[in-house]
């Protein structure tokens, strides 16, 4: 009776018990989850937000890079373009940087990187050229892009548009590279 109560007997078999049952519920939970939505969410999440633009023409929008040059995400047709939403002051965005400058080296002027920023140009210009950004930059400030790039809420967000200028694919907060 004495070693019951030391080892905390049957209650504690009862905490353990359940909470391997909690444990055992959320990885069902989970699974069940990512069965549902898991295939669709590519990144960490929200790809599926853009499913009803994919396969679509992407909006034309101009903006002016750091360089200073006026430019047209419609210039890019013909190659495929990945349009990047990004941050100076973002972690992941800055991870994303190293991957992304060696892939457009790799492709050089076969792929389009089109980055985008909501941050004043002066922030965005010094960033880049600190970081020697390789690819089309460009820190647009309170401009509003149009539907689907504007609808981002999360950043990073990668599109992913084909040599006809057709979003063909979106993703959120995981590495653009990789994709």
């Amino acid at each position: 009776m004495e070693n019951i109560q030391k080892s905390g007997g049957y209650q504690g078999g009862v905490r353990w018990l359940g909470v391997l049952v909690l444990v055992f519920a959320a990885i069902v939970i989970a699974a069940i989850l990512w069965k549902w939505y898991g295939a669709e969410v590519p990144g960490v999440g929200w790809g599926w937000a853009y499913e009803q633009y994919w396969g679509k023409p992407t909006a034309d929008f101009e903006f002016t890079d750091v360089e200073g040059k006026s430019r047209r995400l419609s210039e890019f047709n013909g190659k495929p373009v990945v349009l990047v939403l990004w941050a100076t002051w973002c972690g992941p965005c800055i991870s994303e940087i190293p991957g992304l400058i060696e892939l457009q080296k790799e492709m050089g002027d076969k792929l389009a990187i089109v980055a985008i920023s909501g941050e004043n140009m002066e922030i965005v210009r010094d960033f880049a050229r600190a970081r020697g950004i390789n690819y089309v930059t460009a820190g647009v400030g309170e401009m509003e892009l149009p539907e689907p790039f504007g609808l981002a809420d999360v950043i990073p967000t990668g599109f992913y548009i084909d040599y006809g200028g057709i979003l063909r694919k979106a993703t959120q907060g995981g590495s653009v590279r990789k994709r």
